[in-house]
């Protein structure tokens, strides 16, 4: 038994020896991925008016370079498919350290408030953020969406977290200058004609979600950062069964801050301005944005 017990202390301290370095070699400037993530995490020395955050229905919806061209301001689309309020807050903060920003315009977003259940079991997407395991300050975030053993695991051995991922990430540097065109925006959204899904015919709201929600609103106290909080369109035939979600947003959130929903500035029952119940197409986006930069003209 004792000699058993040694070989796997061996073992392990061999198994140590050589990973550790190859993960550290990872996490210091050779992890890329292909997605925007990727794009918004190498931003540095920004001076920025205003930034929009939230999931694909401000990554597609709202464009900045139409914002721009209205206020006369300097803008950046934060926006991520898929991603939940835990994804935005440590994207946002991760961004700050190395730009700077007046305002943030946050999406209330229905899916986002019940992000677990809407966004395909997988609202944050870890494998973009591995690098960031390392840092002490977003453990909490890790520890509230992995599993207690994969996440001691991954502290115990990092490289694991690579080597489950090892189909996610680069080593070489990928770059996507379209978005420093559009500003961060996906303006060119579109869905074959007969694709449009409806969303679940009820809305749910979980604590988690609402957690980083109000986390982010700490974190732009904390910068001395406006907040402004935007709701970009639905279809007319979704939007109408959001009572729920509507009356929280109302009573807990949304009264403490300016709001400009598109109602009353965005015709959300013209299915042509529409890809699917939820995302506008190119057309829709340019225009619902004209009428966003009227609206915050207000606040501006």
């Amino acid at each position: 038994m004792k000699k058993f017990v040694l070989r796997f202390l061996v073992f392990i301290a061999l198994l140590l020896l050589m990973t550790v370095p190859m993960s550290i070699w990872i996490t210091n400037e050779h992890f890329y991925t292909y997605n925007k993530q990727s794009w918004i995490l190498s931003q540095e020395g920004r001076d920025l008016d205003f930034a929009v955050i939230g999931s694909s229905r401000v990554y597609y919806n709202v464009d900045i370079n139409t914002i721009e061209q209205t206020l006369g301001s300097k803008g950046i689309n934060l926006g991520t498919s898929g991603s939940n309020y835990a994804e935005s807050y440590l994207l946002l903060k991760e961004f700050l350290k190395t730009n700077r920003l007046e305002k943030l315009l946050i999406n209330c977003d229905e899916s986002a408030l019940d992000a677990l259940n809407r966004f395909g079991n997988y609202p944050f997407h870890l494998h973009e953020f591995l690098p960031q395991f390392e840092m002490e300050e977003h453990e909490e975030v890790f520890f509230d969406y992995l599993p207690p053993w994969k996440f001691y695991l991954w502290k115990s051995l990092p490289v694991a977290k690579y080597l489950e991922y090892n189909d996610r990430y680069t080593f070489f540097k990928y770059y996507n200058h379209n978005l420093d065109i559009s500003n961060g925006t996906l303006v060119d959204f579109n869905v074959e004609k007969g694709k449009m899904n409806k969303s679940e015919n009820t809305f749910a709201i979980a604590s988690i979600d609402v957690k980083y929600l109000n986390r982010m609103l700490e974190l732009c106290h904390a910068n001395g950062i406006s907040v402004l909080f935007i709701h970009t369109p639905l279809y007319v035939e979704v939007e109408e069964r959001a009572s729920d979600y509507w009356l929280f947003m109302n009573q807990k959130i949304v009264g403490h801050y300016p709001f400009i929903d598109f109602k009353g500035i965005f015709d959300n029952s013209d299915l042509t301005l529409f890809s699917d119940y939820t995302h506008l197409n190119r057309k829709g986006s340019i225009l619902y944005s004209k009428q966003l930069a009227t609206a915050l003209k207000e606040y501006w």
